[in-house]
């Protein structure tokens, strides 16, 4: 009888101590929880969210111009900057390279911004002789500056081809004015 009563009270003293410490581990859990929600609101007042500006034209854009520039005016964004903002531009679409019997075909996509071409960065793709008549091509052209003026601006790619039958389709275009 004595081992029994002693096992009880045994058995009740580590009741005591597990419920003890699920009562401590809930009081942490309940103030770390509020100290996160704390700083997820401080995080919500501070938090400048960037603006983004966006374009599609699924359709073949054509160059029709040889060793020209073509201003392509369907993705045209007109976008604002404020101060202490890096701007983001990102094109993405794809390009039909047209093969030239023993001779090199190729097309360049630039970014143009307030009319003016820049000549950096630019994305070329081309066939020189290849086995297919038509080579397609993903493209990806991006580029980030601090320097624009405060103000508005607007946004469009320049394209220039060796031959005038190469194109690009499912272009797109996105501006992101990124708080510093």
């Amino acid at each position: 009888m004595l081992i029994i009563s002693k096992a009880g009270t045994v058995l009740a003293i580590m009741g005591l101590i597990i419920g003890a410490s699920g009562v401590g581990i809930g009081l942490v859990s309940m103030y770390q929880t509020s100290q996160l929600k704390g700083d997820y609101d401080d995080f919500i007042i501070d938090y400048n969210e960037p603006k983004i500006w966006y374009k599609e034209y699924e359709y073949a854009m054509a160059h029709w111009t040889l060793d020209d520039y073509n201003t392509f005016e369907q993705l045209a964004i007109n976008f604002t900057v404020e101060a202490n903002e890096t701007m983001y531009f990102c094109y993405t679409g794809e390009a039909m390279i047209f093969r030239l019997p023993r001779d090199f075909s190729q097309l360049s996509i630039y970014f143009n911004i307030d009319g003016n071409h820049l000549v950096t960065p630019k994305v070329t793709i081309g066939a020189w002789d290849a086995y297919s008549d038509i080579i397609y091509q993903s493209i990806t052209l991006q580029f980030s500056t601090t320097v624009l003026s405060i103000g508005a601006h607007n946004i469009t790619i320049d394209l220039t081809s060796t031959y005038n039958s190469n194109l690009i389709k499912q272009n797109t275009l996105i501006v992101m004015a990124i708080p510093d």
